[in-house]
């Protein structure tokens, strides 16, 4: 999509972010930097061939990079990964300072099991864990449950208790 497709979609659509800014110019003119503010970034492709249109493949550690920063100029903020999107998060780790603009979200692993235990949720900090030393981060904006059903199988409060700990 061009913006002026995106823009045209949101409208039809009713999506509250199309009027966001009034400065925003739709025909080749200057966009400000808080325009893009709300959009963040969908780091899968980072770390594994993934979306519907790629036909390059996963892109280079440069290349992510020079998304990131670019992304920043437009005034994107947020970056959502997984541990689940192959080498995303260490990808993202290897930009440094750059990764430093973005509110990061990531998410726990999938616990395909009949009954959560309690070593499960041991599990999902160690996940999150592993995800900040290859982010090279202290702290996530956000942790997303990958997958709502694990908390709706028997012992899943774990899970949830667990995440109520990581909170604090």
């Amino acid at each position: 999509y061009s913006i002026d497709n995106l823009m045209s979609e949101a409208r039809r659509l009713v999506l509250d972010w199309h009027d966001n800014h009034e400065e925003v110019l739709l025909c080749g003119g200057a966009m400000t930097s808080d325009f893009f503010d709300r959009f963040g970034i969908g780091a899968a492709q980072f770390g594994m061939h993934y979306g519907k249109f790629n036909k390059e493949g996963v892109p280079s550690k440069t290349i992510t990079k020079k998304i990131l920063e670019d992304g920043g100029k437009f005034g994107i903020s947020a970056i959502d990964t997984a541990h689940l999107y192959g080498e995303s998060e260490k990808v993202l780790g290897s930009t440094g300072e750059v990764l430093n603009k973005y509110k990061v979200y990531t998410k726990t692993p999938k616990f395909d099991r009949p009954v959560i235990k309690k070593s499960n949720a041991i599990e999902l900090r160690q996940a999150l864990e592993r995800s900040l030393n290859l982010l090279g981060i202290s702290v996530v904006e956000g942790l997303l449950i990958h997958h709502a059903e694990d908390l709706m199988t028997p012992g899943g409060e774990y899970l949830y208790q667990e995440l109520v700990d990581l909170k604090s």
